[in-house]
Protein backbone atom coordinates (compact mmCIF):
# COMPACT_ATOMS: atom_id res chain seq x y z
CA UNK A 1 0.00 0.00 0.00
CA UNK A 2 1.39 3.42 -0.99
CA UNK A 3 1.67 6.50 1.13
CA UNK A 4 -0.96 8.42 -0.91
CA UNK A 5 -3.47 5.60 -0.46
CA UNK A 6 -2.95 5.58 3.31
CA UNK A 7 -3.42 9.34 3.39
CA UNK A 8 -6.77 9.00 1.56
CA UNK A 9 -8.00 6.39 4.01
CA UNK A 10 -6.98 8.41 7.04
CA UNK A 11 -8.48 11.70 5.81
CA UNK A 12 -12.20 10.84 6.61
CA UNK A 13 -11.27 9.87 10.11
CA UNK A 14 -9.63 13.19 10.78
CA UNK A 15 -12.58 14.99 9.26
CA UNK A 16 -14.97 13.14 11.53
CA UNK A 17 -12.89 13.97 14.56
CA UNK A 18 -12.87 17.60 13.49
CA UNK A 19 -16.70 17.53 13.05
CA UNK A 20 -17.75 15.84 16.28
CA UNK A 21 -15.27 17.14 18.81
CA UNK A 22 -16.58 20.78 18.82
CA UNK A 23 -20.14 19.65 19.66
CA UNK A 24 -19.14 17.09 22.23
CA UNK A 25 -18.46 19.60 24.95
CA UNK A 26 -21.93 21.26 24.87
CA UNK A 27 -23.63 17.89 24.78
CA UNK A 28 -21.68 16.75 27.76
CA UNK A 29 -22.78 19.91 29.60
CA UNK A 30 -26.41 19.16 28.93
CA UNK A 31 -26.22 15.57 30.16
CA UNK A 32 -27.08 16.65 33.67
CA UNK A 33 -30.32 18.25 32.63
CA UNK A 34 -32.08 15.49 30.58
CA UNK A 35 -31.93 11.74 29.96
CA UNK A 36 -32.34 11.98 26.19
CA UNK A 37 -29.08 13.73 26.32
CA UNK A 38 -27.61 10.70 28.07
CA UNK A 39 -28.77 8.51 25.25
CA UNK A 40 -27.25 10.80 22.70
CA UNK A 41 -24.06 10.83 24.67
CA UNK A 42 -23.98 7.05 24.64
CA UNK A 43 -24.42 7.01 20.90
CA UNK A 44 -21.65 9.60 20.53
CA UNK A 45 -19.34 7.57 22.74
CA UNK A 46 -19.92 4.53 20.60
CA UNK A 47 -19.07 6.50 17.53
CA UNK A 48 -15.89 7.80 19.17
CA UNK A 49 -14.87 4.27 20.08
CA UNK A 50 -15.42 3.16 16.48
CA UNK A 51 -13.38 6.10 15.27
CA UNK A 52 -10.58 5.22 17.71
CA UNK A 53 -10.53 1.67 16.44
CA UNK A 54 -10.39 3.00 12.89
CA UNK A 55 -7.49 5.26 13.85
CA UNK A 56 -5.66 2.30 15.44
CA UNK A 57 -6.07 0.31 12.24
CA UNK A 58 -4.85 3.29 10.24
CA UNK A 59 -1.77 3.58 12.49
CA UNK A 60 -1.03 -0.11 11.99
CA UNK A 61 -1.41 0.21 8.28
CA UNK A 62 0.85 3.30 8.28
CA UNK A 63 3.47 1.39 10.26
CA UNK A 64 3.27 -1.52 7.83
CA UNK A 65 3.54 0.93 4.94
CA UNK A 66 6.65 2.49 6.47
CA UNK A 67 8.20 -0.96 6.86
CA UNK A 68 7.33 -1.81 3.27
CA UNK A 69 8.79 1.48 2.06
CA UNK A 70 11.97 0.83 4.10
CA UNK A 71 12.32 -2.65 2.65
CA UNK A 72 11.74 -1.32 -0.86
CA UNK A 73 14.41 1.33 -0.29
CA UNK A 74 16.88 -1.28 0.89
CA UNK A 75 16.17 -3.42 -2.15
CA UNK A 76 16.67 -0.47 -4.47
CA UNK A 77 19.96 0.43 -2.75
CA UNK A 78 21.15 -3.15 -3.04
CA UNK A 79 20.32 -3.29 -6.74
CA UNK A 80 22.21 -0.01 -7.29
CA UNK A 81 25.23 -1.37 -5.40
CA UNK A 82 25.08 -4.57 -7.42
CA UNK A 83 24.93 -2.58 -10.69
CA UNK A 84 27.90 -0.45 -9.59
CA UNK A 85 29.80 -3.58 -8.60
CA UNK A 86 29.08 -5.20 -11.96
CA UNK A 87 30.23 -2.03 -13.78
CA UNK A 88 33.45 -1.92 -11.73
CA UNK A 89 34.05 -5.60 -12.41
CA UNK A 90 33.52 -5.06 -16.13
CA UNK A 91 35.97 -2.12 -16.16
CA UNK A 92 38.56 -4.09 -14.19
CA UNK A 93 38.22 -7.03 -16.58
CA UNK A 94 38.81 -4.72 -19.56
CA UNK A 95 41.91 -3.25 -17.89
CA UNK A 96 43.27 -6.73 -17.20
CA UNK A 97 42.70 -7.72 -20.84
CA UNK A 98 44.52 -4.58 -21.99
CA UNK A 99 47.46 -5.31 -19.69
CA UNK A 100 47.66 -8.88 -20.95
CA UNK A 101 47.71 -7.63 -24.54
CA UNK A 102 50.44 -5.09 -23.74
CA UNK A 103 52.44 -7.81 -22.01
CA UNK A 104 52.21 -10.04 -25.08
CA UNK A 105 53.38 -7.19 -27.31
CA UNK A 106 56.25 -6.43 -24.91
CA UNK A 107 57.30 -10.08 -24.82
CA UNK A 108 57.28 -10.16 -28.63
CA UNK A 109 59.43 -7.02 -28.77
CA UNK A 110 61.83 -8.47 -26.20
CA UNK A 111 62.17 -11.65 -28.24
CA UNK A 112 62.85 -9.64 -31.40
CA UNK A 113 65.35 -7.46 -29.51
CA UNK A 114 67.15 -10.53 -28.21
CA UNK A 115 67.50 -11.77 -31.79
CA UNK A 116 69.16 -8.55 -33.01
CA UNK A 117 71.09 -7.44 -29.91
CA UNK A 118 74.56 -8.77 -29.27
CA UNK A 119 74.96 -9.52 -25.58
CA UNK A 120 77.41 -7.09 -23.98
CA UNK A 121 78.22 -5.77 -20.52
CA UNK A 122 76.72 -2.45 -21.63
CA UNK A 123 72.99 -1.77 -21.38
CA UNK A 124 73.11 -0.06 -24.78
CA UNK A 125 72.23 -2.07 -27.91
CA UNK A 126 74.86 -3.48 -30.26
CA UNK A 127 73.99 -4.87 -33.70
CA UNK A 128 75.95 -7.27 -35.88
CA UNK A 129 76.15 -6.22 -39.53
CA UNK A 130 78.07 -7.41 -42.54
CA UNK A 131 78.31 -8.56 -46.13
CA UNK A 132 79.07 -12.19 -46.96
CA UNK A 133 80.56 -11.86 -50.42
CA UNK A 134 81.80 -14.42 -52.93
CA UNK A 135 83.81 -13.17 -55.92
CA UNK A 136 84.93 -15.06 -59.00
CA UNK A 137 87.51 -13.16 -61.11
CA UNK A 138 89.09 -13.94 -64.44
CA UNK A 139 92.04 -11.76 -65.42
CA UNK A 140 93.45 -11.40 -68.91
CA UNK A 141 96.88 -9.75 -68.84
CA UNK A 142 99.50 -9.09 -66.19
CA UNK A 143 98.38 -7.08 -63.13
CA UNK A 144 99.92 -6.00 -59.87
CA UNK A 145 97.65 -8.19 -57.72
CA UNK A 146 95.32 -10.85 -59.21
CA UNK A 147 92.97 -10.64 -56.18
CA UNK A 148 92.78 -6.83 -56.25
CA UNK A 149 94.06 -5.66 -59.65
CA UNK A 150 94.59 -1.90 -59.75
CA UNK A 151 97.05 -1.45 -62.63
CA UNK A 152 98.56 -3.43 -65.50
CA UNK A 153 102.24 -4.31 -65.40
CA UNK A 154 104.63 -4.90 -68.33
CA UNK A 155 104.36 -8.43 -69.79
CA UNK A 156 107.69 -9.74 -68.51
CA UNK A 157 108.20 -13.47 -68.25
CA UNK A 158 108.24 -13.24 -64.44
CA UNK A 159 104.72 -11.79 -64.37
CA UNK A 160 101.60 -13.94 -64.42
CA UNK A 161 99.72 -13.38 -67.68
CA UNK A 162 96.18 -14.14 -66.55
CA UNK A 163 94.43 -16.03 -63.79
CA UNK A 164 91.11 -17.40 -62.54
CA UNK A 165 90.26 -17.42 -58.86
CA UNK A 166 87.40 -17.35 -56.40
CA UNK A 167 87.52 -15.72 -53.00
CA UNK A 168 85.35 -14.83 -50.02
CA UNK A 169 88.02 -12.63 -48.45
CA UNK A 170 86.24 -9.43 -49.44
CA UNK A 171 83.44 -10.27 -46.98
CA UNK A 172 82.83 -7.68 -44.27
CA UNK A 173 81.82 -8.10 -40.64
CA UNK A 174 80.91 -5.15 -38.43
CA UNK A 175 79.37 -4.01 -35.18
CA UNK A 176 77.15 -0.96 -34.70
CA UNK A 177 76.53 0.42 -31.23
CA UNK A 178 74.34 3.19 -29.85
CA UNK A 179 75.48 4.92 -26.67
CA UNK A 180 74.18 7.41 -24.11
CA UNK A 181 73.04 10.97 -24.69
CA UNK A 182 75.70 13.49 -23.61
CA UNK A 183 74.98 17.22 -23.38
CA UNK A 184 72.03 16.82 -25.72
CA UNK A 185 74.04 14.80 -28.26
CA UNK A 186 73.51 11.19 -29.26
CA UNK A 187 76.54 8.90 -29.36
CA UNK A 188 77.21 5.93 -31.61
CA UNK A 189 80.08 3.77 -32.80
CA UNK A 190 80.80 1.19 -35.46
CA UNK A 191 83.68 -0.95 -36.58
CA UNK A 192 84.10 -3.07 -39.72
CA UNK A 193 86.69 -5.69 -40.62
CA UNK A 194 87.35 -7.80 -43.69
CA UNK A 195 89.63 -10.72 -44.54
CA UNK A 196 91.76 -8.97 -47.14
CA UNK A 197 94.85 -8.50 -45.02
CA UNK A 198 98.05 -9.60 -46.75
CA UNK A 199 96.43 -9.53 -50.20
CA UNK A 200 96.17 -5.78 -50.58
CA UNK A 201 97.47 -4.01 -47.53
CA UNK A 202 97.29 -0.58 -49.09
CA UNK A 203 95.05 1.00 -46.47
CA UNK A 204 97.43 0.90 -43.52
CA UNK A 205 100.73 2.30 -42.35
CA UNK A 206 102.51 -1.04 -42.68
CA UNK A 207 104.48 -2.53 -45.53
CA UNK A 208 102.26 -3.91 -48.30
CA UNK A 209 104.48 -6.99 -48.52
CA UNK A 210 103.35 -8.22 -45.09
CA UNK A 211 101.46 -11.30 -46.29
CA UNK A 212 101.06 -12.87 -42.85
CA UNK A 213 97.94 -10.83 -42.06
CA UNK A 214 94.41 -12.08 -42.62
CA UNK A 215 91.76 -10.13 -40.69
CA UNK A 216 92.11 -6.42 -41.39
CA UNK A 217 90.59 -3.33 -39.82
CA UNK A 218 88.54 -1.69 -42.55
CA UNK A 219 86.76 1.23 -40.92
CA UNK A 220 86.02 2.60 -37.45
CA UNK A 221 83.85 5.48 -36.18
CA UNK A 222 82.92 7.01 -32.85
CA UNK A 223 80.36 9.78 -33.40
CA UNK A 224 78.85 12.49 -31.24
CA UNK A 225 75.83 13.98 -33.01
CA UNK A 226 73.83 17.10 -32.29
CA UNK A 227 70.95 18.06 -34.61
CA UNK A 228 73.25 19.93 -37.06
CA UNK A 229 76.74 19.18 -35.75
CA UNK A 230 78.89 16.06 -35.57
CA UNK A 231 82.27 15.31 -34.02
CA UNK A 232 83.83 11.96 -34.98
CA UNK A 233 86.93 9.90 -34.34
CA UNK A 234 87.33 7.57 -37.30
CA UNK A 235 89.46 5.36 -39.49
CA UNK A 236 88.05 6.05 -42.95
CA UNK A 237 88.60 7.69 -46.34
CA UNK A 238 89.31 11.46 -46.37
CA UNK A 239 86.43 13.91 -45.98
CA UNK A 240 87.64 15.67 -49.14
CA UNK A 241 86.67 12.49 -51.05
CA UNK A 242 83.13 11.75 -49.80
CA UNK A 243 81.85 9.46 -52.58
CA UNK A 244 82.73 5.88 -53.56
CA UNK A 245 82.08 4.18 -56.94
CA UNK A 246 79.58 1.32 -56.85
CA UNK A 247 81.09 -2.15 -57.26
CA UNK A 248 80.81 -5.60 -55.69
CA UNK A 249 83.93 -6.79 -57.47
CA UNK A 250 86.27 -4.22 -55.88
CA UNK A 251 85.50 -4.12 -52.14
CA UNK A 252 88.74 -5.03 -50.41
CA UNK A 253 90.30 -2.16 -52.36
CA UNK A 254 87.54 0.23 -53.56
CA UNK A 255 86.77 0.64 -57.23
CA UNK A 256 89.00 3.09 -59.15
CA UNK A 257 91.62 3.04 -56.38
CA UNK A 258 94.87 4.48 -57.76
CA UNK A 259 92.86 5.58 -60.81
CA UNK A 260 91.46 8.85 -59.54
CA UNK A 261 89.73 7.71 -56.33
CA UNK A 262 91.39 9.18 -53.20
CA UNK A 263 90.24 6.32 -51.01
CA UNK A 264 93.00 5.43 -48.54
CA UNK A 265 91.68 4.75 -45.02
CA UNK A 266 93.45 6.59 -42.20
CA UNK A 267 92.89 7.74 -38.59
CA UNK A 268 91.06 11.08 -38.41
CA UNK A 269 89.43 13.52 -36.01
CA UNK A 270 86.68 15.42 -37.84
CA UNK A 271 83.95 17.95 -37.13
CA UNK A 272 80.97 18.75 -39.34
CA UNK A 273 78.22 21.35 -39.23
CA UNK A 274 75.20 21.84 -41.47
CA UNK A 275 73.59 25.22 -41.92
CA UNK A 276 70.13 25.58 -43.48
CA UNK A 277 70.14 28.45 -45.97
CA UNK A 278 66.54 28.17 -47.03
CA UNK A 279 63.96 25.45 -47.55
CA UNK A 280 65.63 22.24 -48.68
CA UNK A 281 69.08 23.79 -49.17
CA UNK A 282 72.01 23.45 -46.77
CA UNK A 283 75.68 24.27 -46.48
CA UNK A 284 78.00 21.74 -44.87
CA UNK A 285 81.31 22.71 -43.27
CA UNK A 286 83.75 19.94 -42.40
CA UNK A 287 87.32 19.94 -41.12
CA UNK A 288 89.66 17.38 -39.66
CA UNK A 289 93.10 16.27 -38.55
CA UNK A 290 94.53 13.06 -39.99
CA UNK A 291 97.44 10.64 -39.68
CA UNK A 292 98.51 10.19 -43.31
CA UNK A 293 100.21 6.88 -44.24
CA UNK A 294 102.96 6.40 -46.77
CA UNK A 295 102.13 4.89 -50.19
CA UNK A 296 103.08 1.26 -50.88
CA UNK A 297 106.18 2.35 -52.78
CA UNK A 298 107.71 3.85 -49.64
CA UNK A 299 107.48 1.86 -46.41
CA UNK A 300 109.73 2.75 -43.50
CA UNK A 301 107.88 2.15 -40.24
CA UNK A 302 106.89 5.64 -39.18
CA UNK A 303 105.37 7.51 -42.08
CA UNK A 304 106.92 10.71 -43.38
CA UNK A 305 103.86 12.61 -42.10
CA UNK A 306 104.33 11.17 -38.60
CA UNK A 307 108.01 12.08 -38.66
CA UNK A 308 107.09 15.72 -39.25
CA UNK A 309 105.33 15.76 -35.84
CA UNK A 310 102.44 17.71 -37.38
CA UNK A 311 99.08 16.16 -38.27
CA UNK A 312 97.69 16.41 -41.74
CA UNK A 313 94.70 18.72 -42.09
CA UNK A 314 91.69 18.68 -44.39
CA UNK A 315 88.59 20.83 -44.92
CA UNK A 316 85.54 20.79 -47.17
CA UNK A 317 82.62 23.12 -47.90
CA UNK A 318 79.61 21.49 -49.50
CA UNK A 319 76.24 22.51 -50.86
CA UNK A 320 73.29 20.13 -50.51
CA UNK A 321 69.77 20.29 -51.84
CA UNK A 322 67.10 17.65 -51.30
CA UNK A 323 64.78 17.00 -54.25
CA UNK A 324 61.53 15.23 -53.45
CA UNK A 325 61.54 13.51 -56.84
CA UNK A 326 65.19 12.71 -57.58
CA UNK A 327 67.10 12.72 -54.29
CA UNK A 328 69.95 14.82 -52.95
CA UNK A 329 72.20 17.04 -55.06
CA UNK A 330 75.60 17.91 -53.60
CA UNK A 331 78.67 19.87 -54.64
CA UNK A 332 81.82 20.28 -52.57
CA UNK A 333 85.24 21.94 -52.63
CA UNK A 334 88.00 20.55 -50.42
CA UNK A 335 91.57 21.18 -49.42
CA UNK A 336 94.33 19.07 -47.85
CA UNK A 337 97.76 19.87 -46.39
CA UNK A 338 100.33 17.67 -44.64
CA UNK A 339 104.04 18.23 -43.94
CA UNK A 340 106.26 15.23 -44.74
CA UNK A 341 109.71 14.73 -43.25
CA UNK A 342 112.22 12.32 -44.81
CA UNK A 343 115.11 13.00 -42.46
CA UNK A 344 118.38 13.70 -44.21
CA UNK A 345 116.62 13.47 -47.59
CA UNK A 346 114.64 16.60 -46.85
CA UNK A 347 111.02 17.62 -46.33
CA UNK A 348 108.07 18.27 -48.66
CA UNK A 349 104.54 19.51 -48.24
CA UNK A 350 101.67 17.37 -49.47
CA UNK A 351 98.61 19.30 -50.63
CA UNK A 352 95.47 18.92 -52.72
CA UNK A 353 92.51 20.88 -54.03
CA UNK A 354 89.41 18.78 -54.76
CA UNK A 355 85.92 19.22 -56.19
CA UNK A 356 83.24 16.55 -55.78
CA UNK A 357 79.68 16.23 -57.05
CA UNK A 358 76.62 14.01 -56.87
CA UNK A 359 73.80 14.99 -59.22
CA UNK A 360 70.51 13.08 -59.59
CA UNK A 361 69.13 13.38 -63.11
CA UNK A 362 65.81 12.62 -64.80
CA UNK A 363 65.14 9.20 -66.36
CA UNK A 364 66.52 7.37 -63.27
CA UNK A 365 70.07 8.61 -63.87
CA UNK A 366 72.67 9.95 -61.43
CA UNK A 367 76.15 11.39 -61.92
CA UNK A 368 78.82 11.16 -59.19
CA UNK A 369 82.52 11.93 -59.14
CA UNK A 370 85.63 13.76 -57.95
CA UNK A 371 88.47 15.76 -59.54
CA UNK A 372 91.71 16.83 -57.83
CA UNK A 373 95.09 18.40 -58.27
CA UNK A 374 97.97 18.40 -55.79
CA UNK A 375 101.33 17.05 -54.75
CA UNK A 376 102.55 14.07 -52.71
CA UNK A 377 99.15 12.34 -52.87
CA UNK A 378 100.38 8.75 -52.63
CA UNK A 379 99.25 8.52 -49.00
CA UNK A 380 95.67 9.33 -50.02
CA UNK A 381 95.57 6.78 -52.84
CA UNK A 382 96.80 8.95 -55.73
CA UNK A 383 100.13 10.11 -57.08
CA UNK A 384 100.61 6.89 -59.08
CA UNK A 385 101.62 5.19 -55.80
CA UNK A 386 104.19 7.87 -54.98
CA UNK A 387 104.56 10.93 -52.77
CA UNK A 388 108.02 12.00 -53.92
CA UNK A 389 110.52 11.48 -56.69
CA UNK A 390 114.28 11.55 -56.44
CA UNK A 391 115.79 14.33 -58.59
CA UNK A 392 119.56 14.45 -59.36
CA UNK A 393 121.19 17.65 -58.07
CA UNK A 394 123.97 19.75 -59.56
CA UNK A 395 126.45 18.46 -57.00
CA UNK A 396 125.78 14.84 -57.92
CA UNK A 397 123.52 14.15 -54.94
CA UNK A 398 119.84 13.41 -55.28
CA UNK A 399 117.15 15.32 -53.47
CA UNK A 400 113.44 14.55 -52.94
CA UNK A 401 110.73 16.53 -54.62
CA UNK A 402 106.95 16.24 -54.10
CA UNK A 403 105.40 14.61 -57.17
CA UNK A 404 102.69 16.76 -58.70
CA UNK A 405 99.59 14.86 -59.64
CA UNK A 406 96.10 15.36 -61.12
CA UNK A 407 93.18 13.06 -61.70
CA UNK A 408 89.64 12.13 -60.83
CA UNK A 409 86.75 9.82 -61.60
CA UNK A 410 83.13 9.93 -62.67
CA UNK A 411 80.30 7.41 -62.57
CA UNK A 412 76.91 7.29 -64.28
CA UNK A 413 74.23 5.23 -62.58
CA UNK A 414 71.01 4.09 -64.26
CA UNK A 415 68.43 2.60 -61.89
CA UNK A 416 65.28 1.68 -63.84
CA UNK A 417 63.91 -0.26 -60.86
CA UNK A 418 64.36 -0.07 -57.12
CA UNK A 419 66.38 -3.32 -57.00
CA UNK A 420 68.30 -2.99 -60.26
CA UNK A 421 71.09 -0.62 -61.27
CA UNK A 422 73.60 -0.26 -64.09
CA UNK A 423 76.88 1.59 -63.46
CA UNK A 424 79.55 2.87 -65.83
CA UNK A 425 82.67 4.60 -64.48
CA UNK A 426 85.97 6.03 -65.60
CA UNK A 427 88.97 7.18 -63.54
CA UNK A 428 92.53 8.38 -64.15
CA UNK A 429 95.53 9.30 -62.02
CA UNK A 430 98.27 11.19 -63.85
CA UNK A 431 101.69 12.05 -62.41
CA UNK A 432 103.74 14.95 -63.72
CA UNK A 433 105.62 13.56 -66.72
CA UNK A 434 108.43 16.16 -66.60
CA UNK A 435 109.27 15.30 -63.01
CA UNK A 436 109.16 11.59 -63.69
CA UNK A 437 111.42 11.82 -66.73
CA UNK A 438 114.10 13.74 -64.83
CA UNK A 439 113.88 11.50 -61.76
CA UNK A 440 116.43 8.81 -61.06
CA UNK A 441 115.59 5.40 -62.55
CA UNK A 442 112.75 3.75 -60.59
CA UNK A 443 113.41 0.50 -58.79
CA UNK A 444 109.97 -1.18 -58.92
CA UNK A 445 106.80 -1.37 -60.98
CA UNK A 446 105.09 0.92 -58.46
CA UNK A 447 107.65 3.70 -58.67
CA UNK A 448 107.85 3.26 -62.45
CA UNK A 449 104.15 3.96 -62.95
CA UNK A 450 103.43 7.34 -64.57
CA UNK A 451 99.71 7.15 -65.36
CA UNK A 452 96.90 4.76 -64.51
CA UNK A 453 93.46 4.58 -66.08
CA UNK A 454 90.48 2.31 -65.33
CA UNK A 455 87.11 1.93 -67.04
CA UNK A 456 84.40 -0.44 -65.85
CA UNK A 457 80.73 -1.28 -66.15
CA UNK A 458 78.60 -3.45 -63.90
CA UNK A 459 75.09 -4.64 -63.15
CA UNK A 460 73.92 -4.95 -59.54
CA UNK A 461 70.64 -6.76 -58.88
CA UNK A 462 68.93 -7.18 -55.52
CA UNK A 463 66.12 -9.76 -55.72
CA UNK A 464 65.49 -9.05 -52.02
CA UNK A 465 66.67 -6.55 -49.47
CA UNK A 466 69.50 -8.89 -48.43
CA UNK A 467 70.58 -10.85 -51.49
CA UNK A 468 72.83 -9.32 -54.18
CA UNK A 469 74.12 -10.44 -57.58
CA UNK A 470 76.54 -8.58 -59.80
CA UNK A 471 78.51 -8.94 -63.00
CA UNK A 472 81.34 -6.57 -63.96
CA UNK A 473 83.86 -5.92 -66.69
CA UNK A 474 86.92 -3.80 -65.93
CA UNK A 475 89.54 -2.51 -68.32
CA UNK A 476 92.82 -1.23 -66.88
CA UNK A 477 95.43 0.65 -68.90
CA UNK A 478 98.72 1.77 -67.36
CA UNK A 479 101.73 3.76 -68.59
CA UNK A 480 105.18 3.13 -67.12
CA UNK A 481 107.71 5.95 -67.32
CA UNK A 482 109.95 4.37 -69.96
CA UNK A 483 107.92 1.51 -71.45
CA UNK A 484 104.83 1.34 -73.66
CA UNK A 485 101.35 1.28 -72.16
CA UNK A 486 100.06 -2.07 -70.94
CA UNK A 487 96.49 -3.23 -70.37
CA UNK A 488 94.46 -5.89 -68.61
CA UNK A 489 90.83 -7.03 -68.59
CA UNK A 490 89.04 -8.33 -65.50
CA UNK A 491 85.75 -10.23 -65.64
CA UNK A 492 83.97 -10.89 -62.37
CA UNK A 493 80.80 -12.41 -60.94
CA UNK A 494 79.77 -11.63 -57.38
CA UNK A 495 77.13 -12.95 -55.01
CA UNK A 496 76.50 -11.38 -51.64
CA UNK A 497 74.23 -11.63 -48.62
CA UNK A 498 73.90 -8.43 -46.64
CA UNK A 499 72.75 -8.44 -43.02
Amino acid sequence: MTISALAQRAAPAFILVGAFLPSAMPAQSAASQSSPADAALTVLSAKIDALSNSLDETRAELSAARAEIRELHNQLHGEAASTSSNSAATSLSAQVATLEEQQQVLESQVQQHEQTKVETVSKYPVRLTGLLLFNALRTEGAVDNPYAPTFAVPPYQSNVHGSLQGTVRQSILGLNARGPVLAGASTSADVATDFFGGLANYGSNTNMSAYDEFVRLRSFHVRIDWPDTQVAFSYDHPIISPHTPASLSAVGVPALAWSGNLWNWQPQLTARNRLTIGGDQKLEFAAGLMDVPDPPSFASGLSAAERSRYPGSEARIGYLRQHSEYGETSFGIGGYFSPHNYGYDGSVNAWAITADYSIPLPAHLALTGLIYRGAALGGLGGGTYKDVVSIPGNSGENYLEALHDAGGWSQVKFAPARRLEFNAAYGIDNGDANQLRTASYPSSTYTALARNQTTYGNIIYRPSAYLLFSGEFRYVRSWPIYDAATSAQIYSLSTGYQF
